[in-house]
């Protein structure tokens, strides 16, 4: 019968690779070092008794975290400016009416006034053009102007008492600005 050399070459072949395994399987496996001494464990540590007593301690924890506060609030101005003087510290309690920052006046006082002046010559304008109005009342019975120019001063008098009444909303806020910055 004819042999085959493939199957007895494998055959040596996977022989030879177990015979590797093991070697290195065996080689692992001894000591590499004789056995170390061994010593003793240390003796031990000496025990002191006493009476327990009680008396106060103090408590001192370190700890890592957050500080919530009980009330926080949205400080807002009422009025925009430049920040003069801070009347409070971080930390202080204040309370509702505290006056907490002082603005400075000047520009408030400036634009209080402007339009005060606003306000006097709306108002002379008005009274002009009532007193306007008026004669031409009287001209307009008698028949002396027309219907449409009598109607003109007299919407035109109306539109300016409207505006002396819109200056003086803003005269009335320009005060209340310059009270709200704080003295």
């Amino acid at each position: 019968m004819p042999c085959s050399t493939g199957g007895v070459s494998t055959a040596i072949r996977g022989l030879a690779t177990f015979l590797v395994v093991i070697v290195i399987l065996s080689a692992g496996c001894r000591r590499s070092s004789p056995e170390a001494p061994r010593t003793e464990p240390p003796a031990g540590v000496p025990v002191v008794v006493t009476t327990a007593t009680e008396k106060p301690m103090p408590v001192d924890v370190t700890t890592v975290g957050n500080v919530v506060p009980v009330t926080s609030v949205t400080v807002r101005s009422r009025v925009t400016g430049v920040l003069e003087q801070v009347q409070f510290s971080e930390g202080q309690d204040v309370k509702v009416g505290d006056v907490l920052f002082t603005l400075d006046r000047g520009p408030l006082i400036a634009e209080q006034r402007r339009a005060e002046a606003a306000l006097a010559a709306s108002s002379a304008q008005a009274a002009n053009a009532t007193r306007e109005a008026n004669r031409y009342a009287e001209l307009y019975r008698q028949g002396l102007v027309a219907q449409s120019q009598y109607d003109q001063l007299r919407s035109q008098a109306k539109a300016l008492e409207a505006q002396v009444r819109a200056d003086r909303a803003v005269v009335q806020n320009a005060r209340l600005q310059v009270g709200s910055s704080a003295s």
